[in-house]
C-alpha cells in the first residue's frame, strides 16, 4: 500500500494576501510594504488598480478617534513645572 500525499494548496497570491492583511494595516502603502517584506513580487502591479485599492481601503484598520478633550489637550502646549 502506498502513502497518498494530500494535495498542497496553491501558494497564496498577492491579491489574496493583501486582503488577508488589510485589517492589520492603516494604509495601502503599508500593505504593499508588508507584502514586499514577505517576498511577494510585482506588488505594485497587482495592487495598482482603482477597484482593488477601493476595496482594500474599505478593509483598512481605522485609527481610534481620540475624544475631543484629549485632542485639545494634545494640541495645547505642555505646562511648565516650576
Amino acid at each position: 500500500m502506498t502513502d497518498v500525499q494530500p494535495m498542497r494548496m496553491a501558494a497564496t497570491s498577492v491579491v489574496e494576501r493583501a486582503f488577508e492583511v488589510a485589517g492589520q494595516c492603516s494604509t495601502i502603502d503599508e500593505i504593499r510594504r508588508l507584502l514586499r517584506d514577505e517576498g511577494f513580487a510585482q506588488v505594485d502591479a497587482h495592487l495598482g488598480g482603482r477597484t482593488i485599492r477601493r476595496q482594500l481601503k474599505g478593509l483598512l484598520r481605522q485609527e481610534p478617534d481620540l475624544p475631543a478633550d484629549e485632542k485639545e489637550a494634545g494640541a495645547a502646549a505642555p505646562a511648565s513645572i516650576d
